[in-house]
């Protein structure tokens, strides 16, 4: 498994705690309104070239409003490391969803051993599940991707993550083979 991968479910776990912690300490009666403290990641640039289009995608930007509004996600920010820029949503207690822009690696770099192909339209894709999440690294070109990560305690986080990386593929640039 690359180092990219690791770091990326690293951010997941602790996101996990903190909403289940967030869940206890909210379940005592108290009235009022959260307020979400900042991120505890650290925003570093990754390698972004001008000639590689995954340097102009903005995760951040590839659910709209109207898909936040729809699918019941909260946003948790800007979820960057140190080769991959990204950003978190949380739908309630149920999961955490992260979508991250490698410029500097491939699905080929990003396959590990539990590894498959994931079906979708105009992208090669694989499908990596682990213990803690289930990643879809979606092709943009030999060397650059797009990742949506599923992290939850007890479900299909694969099933979820292929509807997100559905939902996103259209925004994606062209695969360049």
């Amino acid at each position: 498994m690359t180092n990219t991968v690791s770091i990326r479910r690293s951010l997941i776990l602790p996101m996990l705690l903190v909403v289940g912690l967030g869940i206890v300490a909210c379940s005592g009666g108290e009235t009022g309104t959260a307020i979400p403290s900042s991120s505890s990641t650290t925003p570093t640039s990754a390698p972004q070239s001008s000639n590689n289009p995954v340097a102009a995608i903005d995760p951040c930007t590839l659910l709209s409003q109207d898909d936040l509004t729809n699918l019941g996600l909260t946003s948790t920010g800007p979820e960057h490391t140190a080769k991959s820029r990204g950003c978190g949503w949380q739908k309630g207690p149920t999961y955490s969803l992260g979508i991250y822009a490698d410029a500097s690696q491939g699905i080929d770099e990003l396959r590990d051993g539990s590894s498959t192909t994931a079906p979708l339209q105009s992208h090669d894709a694989i499908k990596t599940p682990s213990n803690v999440d289930c990643s879809i690294d979606i092709a943009i070109t030999k060397s650059s991707s797009v990742s949506v990560s599923i992290a939850m305690t007890n479900g299909d986080e694969c099933g979820i993550a292929m509807q997100y990386a559905t939902l996103i593929e259209p925004k994606l640039p062209a695969q360049q083979k």
